[in-house]
Parts: structure tokens; C-alpha cells; sequence
């Protein structure tokens, strides 16, 4: 069974619904058992939701994506 360590280090990919290989049952469980967690999970679903409702529609420069591509050797 998961501990609060394990629930806070994964929380980013459990908020977007990455494959978690088995951890997303794990974490559901905790969460039901510890207020914490779950206060801890729903607050950072509640930021991203916001974070990504105020840069909706924002771009970066035309040349980012080459620019990294280069950095990093893609």
C-alpha cells in the first residue's frame, strides 16, 4: 500500500492521467484513508486547472520548438 511519500511524488502524472503502471489504484486507495493526501491531490488538480485556463490560447515564439529540438539533439 502507498504512504504519503509515494502519493505526493506521483500526484502530477495522477492529476493528468498518465499510465501509472498499477500505482493509480494505489493511490485512490490512500487517498480514502487520508484526508491529507486527498486535500493534497484535489488542491494541486485545482491550481493546474488554473494555471492552464489563464495561458489558454498563449503561444511561445515561432522558433521554440526548433530551438529545443537543437538543445536537446532531437
Amino acid at each position: 500500500m502507498f504512504g504519503c511519500h509515494e502519493v505526493t511524488e506521483l500526484a502530477d502524472a495522477f492529476i493528468d492521467g498518465e499510465y501509472l503502471a498499477g500505482a493509480w489504484m494505489q493511490i485512490r486507495l490512500h487517498m480514502q484513508t487520508c484526508l491529507s493526501c486527498a486535500d493534497f491531490i484535489e488542491e494541486k488538480r485545482w491550481l493546474k486547472n488554473r494555471v492552464r485556463a489563464a495561458v489558454k490560447g498563449l503561444s511561445g515564439p515561432p522558433t521554440l520548438g526548433q530551438r529545443i529540438q537543437k538543445r536537446i539533439g532531437a
